[in-house]
């Protein structure tokens, strides 16, 4: 004969445990702006337009329980919000007295770091998989560009400057703000690295909308598409290796004895005798 029985299996509780860790990856910059040029910084260019450049964030990573499913986390980070900005222009210019098709590339580099912190709260949604909303404060302490002219075509000329780059300009962007301030979500999973899952990696994917122009008065913000990962573990852990909780709606199955065993307090001496007799004979 034999019946299931359905119980609990955990060897962690998740929500007891408080992080700790090291986070870092990397940043696709996207850059949506929309101007000509730098406040003072005179240009001929067209207009720069929505562009992308590669980043990255690293720091430290904290992160406190509030409930069974949701997880608050914060974050002390270094990012870099850096692009390579580029338009072309098409002019018509004169070589020894015939028209010719000239082609002008405008750069500007900018390099954007700031120091910052964030807070976001986390849910569980499906197993170790969690969402996450929040808000990134952060303070600019790099914000260098440098911006300059280049004659791709024709392959022979100069500008009026006899040589083939003009306009040649670096230093600190100006009217920049001193703050970066970002609404971030995105999604991760947690995998744990030991039995007790009190050691944890977790990749993730993430996006930060920028809320602060980077230059003041300039339609320019520097959003991120990030892709990290996080090594985390738990503060106050105890061993619980030798620790067991059955798994929830884990059947197991149990097998009756064709024979009933008699009560210990049913027990005479003539069977107890009786045992001992046949345990002899064995």
């Amino acid at each position: 004969m034999t019946f299931a029985s359905t119980a609990q299996n955990r060897f962690f509780d998740e929500p007891e445990y408080s992080f700790f860790g090291l986070h870092g990856g990397l940043n696709s910059n996207i850059h949506r702006l929309s101007f000509s040029e730098l406040p003072g910084a005179g240009s001929c260019c067209p207009g720069y337009e929505t562009q992308a450049g590669l980043g990255y964030t690293a720091g430290l990573h904290l992160e406190l329980p509030l409930g069974e499913q949701w997880r608050i986390m914060f974050r002390g980070t270094l990012m870099s919000h850096g692009i390579n900005l580029t338009a072309d222009e098409t002019k018509t210019a004169s070589d020894e007295g015939f028209p010719v098709r000239a082609l002008i590339r405008h750069s500007l580099d900018a390099t954007l770091n700031s120091l910052g912190a964030s807070a976001a709260l986390r849910v569980n949604v499906v197993d170790l998989m969690h969402v996450y909303a929040g808000m990134r404060f952060g303070y600019v302490v790099v914000n260098d560009y440098e911006q300059r002219e280049t004659l791709l075509q024709p392959e022979t000329g100069t500008f009026e400057n006899n040589r083939r780059v003009r306009n040649e300009q670096s230093g600190e962007i100006p009217s920049a703000s001193t703050t970066h301030v970002a609404a971030i979500f995105g999604l991760g999973y947690d995998v744990p690295l030991n039995f007790e899952r009190t050691l944890m990696f977790t990749p993730e994917i993430g996006y930060a909308v920028n809320l602060t122009q980077i230059s003041n008065g300039l339609d320019w913000y520097a959003d991120a598409f990030r892709g990290a990962v996080t090594l985390k573990w738990a503060l106050g852990a105890k061993d619980r290796s030798s620790t067991y909780f059955p798994e929830e709606d884990a059947e197991y199955e149990y097998e009756y004895l064709s024979e009933p065993v008699p009560d210990r307090d049913a027990l005479t001496a003539e069977t107890a005798e009786t045992a001992l007799t046949a345990l002899t004979a064995e």
